[in-house]
């Protein structure tokens, strides 16, 4: 028999009030937000700026891979070209949100890498690597093999600013909803979180995809993980 103003909690019998009840349970929301991470090589490039080839190529990648697929973010590498490549694809997709801005971060650049100054010895070196095994296709595994601790470093942190973008989007969202993103970035920067070491290095205005699952419950992030990866070809 039930009486009147109390409830079964845990087994006992509470007298609280229904509505202040300290020992009923709270309910739990679990929200799924699935984002979608598209990083693009920057165009073909004069020193750290875009050739107008370049702003064409970055151009006709975005127009023939996104249609009406609203981007929800913008990022980018410090560098200029990588910049101006994020600021081309906001020209020329469509933009979730009003007033949208570029944020670049340091994870999408290849600066500051143990050990290396000049770039053009790691290229050297992934050519070597190449030659000595008769390789002709530039790939994940040979970059690998040509520099290892120059490729080891911005894997992990490449990875970790993919995370940290999935994270920061799927935190502003609101319910079970995609978010798409867009990272202007370089070659090989953008894809060295990938497993594979057969993916292929991208040409100018080529995206690599990483779709990221992130669940929230309660409004926490409580985890975040990596779903999905897949080369994108410029289309032209």
């Amino acid at each position: 028999m039930l009486l009147a103003g109390l409830e079964l909690t845990n087994g006992t019998w509470c007298q609280c009030p229904k509505e202040i009840c300290m020992n009923t349970k709270p309910p739990v929301n679990i929200e799924t937000v699935k984002v979608n991470i598209y990083g693009m090589r920057h165009g073909d490039k004069n020193g750290d700026a875009l050739t107008k080839e370049g702003r064409e190529q970055v151009a006709m990648s975005c127009v023939k891979n996104f249609g009406g697929i609203p981007l929800h973010g913008y990022y980018s590498s410090l560098r200029k070209r990588g910049f101006e490549t994020a600021d081309l694809a906001m020209a020329n997709t469509r933009p979730a949100f009003h007033l949208m801005k570029i944020r670049r971060r340091a994870a999408f650049d290849y600066c500051l890498a143990p050990g290396i100054t000049d770039t053009k010895a790691v290229t050297e070196g992934e050519k070597a690597y190449r030659k000595e095994h008769n390789i002709e296709k530039e790939t994940i595994g040979t970059w690998g093999k040509g520099a290892p601790a120059w490729t080891d470093f911005l894997r992990g942190r490449v990875y970790q600013g993919l995370k940290d973008v999935a994270t920061e989007q799927a935190f502003d969202a609101e319910g079970n909803v995609t978010r798409n993103v867009f990272i202007g970035s370089h070659s090989p920067t953008i894809e060295l979180a990938v497993t594979d070491p057969n993916f292929p290095r991208l040409r100018e205005a080529d995206m690599v995809y990483y779709q990221f699952i992130a669940v929230k419950t309660n409004g926490e992030i409580t985890s975040v993980s990596l779903e999905a990866v897949s080369f994108i070809d410029r289309g032209f």
